[in-house]
């Protein structure tokens, strides 16, 4: 790099599910297009860097990974999901959350997948909360 680049951040937004959707330096950006569904950025060293934006699945993939199930309940409804698909988000985040002993949060989730969850899959939460819950009333 020479004395006269300098670094740029760039950061974009998805404001529909208020979150940042991607942020990287670059070296001296001359440039910034949008086109043919990429955003394109040149730098004063005559590079490009072609950003393309990730599919849905991918998206709601790596909010999963990082565990951020209501970000990932908003973009699904954003995308317009069929229903069975954020419900199954919602099983995901009250599994997640009974995983963590947070059994409020994890009924509250899974009360929202009564009626579209398989109500066995629903009963066996509730009673290991139950019991869970039980269980911590006696070391008390």
């Amino acid at each position: 790099m020479n004395s006269s680049s300098r670094m740029h951040s760039l950061t974009m937004y998805d404001i529909k599910n208020k979150l940042v959707s991607y942020s990287a330096n670059f070296n001296d950006i001359t440039h910034v297009m949008c086109e043919w569904g990429s955003v394109y950025v040149l730098t004063g060293d005559k590079q490009v860097f072609q950003l393309v934006e990730k599919d849905t699945a991918t998206k709601l993939e790596m909010l999963f990974k990082k565990h951020l199930y209501p970000m990932a309940i908003s973009l699904a409804n954003t995308a317009n999901y069929d229903m069975a698909s954020v419900i199954d988000i919602f099983r995901k985040y009250g599994d997640h959350l009974y995983s963590k002993g947070d059994y409020d949060g994890a009924m509250a989730q899974y009360q929202k997948t009564i009626g579209r969850l398989e109500p066995s899959y629903v009963i066996r939460k509730v009673r290991r909360i139950t019991i869970e819950a039980k269980k911590g009333e006696k070391k008390n």
